[in-house]
């Protein structure tokens, strides 16, 4: 069974290119790469004043394999919303646990930390008062012999 001819305009419909002009941008790009490669890509059916081009999906696929998504891309394209969906309730659920769990133990924290510091210049003060107090002791040349 042979593929179905399209117009250059269905063709790049089916490329997904949009706006205006785009049959005839296929049809630069289809000429060119028959320059290039020798072969003829698009049918030519007889026309009146011009000929009217049509080219199957397949003569596309071979001949410019660059204009369709590969495999990774479609599978790309279809995690992106499912993987979109999976980071916004991770971070929902990242924020609730810290307005929950953290924050309230951060005073507490916060405290502790004021206290130890306390306690730490105390120690710092009773060690230098008793350092003070403390005579040098001056140690003796040894003698060599």
């Amino acid at each position: 069974m042979s593929e179905q001819l399209l117009t250059l305009d269905q063709a790049a419909g089916r490329l997904s290119w949009e706006g205006r002009g785009r049959a005839r941008r296929l049809k630069r790009l289809l000429f060119a790469r028959e320059r290039q490669t020798k072969k003829r890509i698009m049918t030519r059916l007889g026309g009146d004043q011009r000929a009217k081009y049509r080219v199957t999906v397949s003569a596309l696929r071979r001949s410019c394999p660059e204009l369709f998504k590969s495999k990774v891309q479609d599978l790309q394209d279809n995690l992106k919303g499912f993987l979109a969906s999976i980071d916004q309730r991770i971070s929902e659920g990242v924020v609730s646990h810290v307005a929950t769990e953290v924050e309230p133990r951060l005073q507490e924290l916060w405290e502790r930390d004021e206290q130890l510091a306390g306690n730490i210049e105390q120690v710092a003060k009773r060690v230098a008062l008793l350092s003070a107090a403390i005579p040098t002791v001056q140690s003796r040349p040894r003698k060599t012999v």
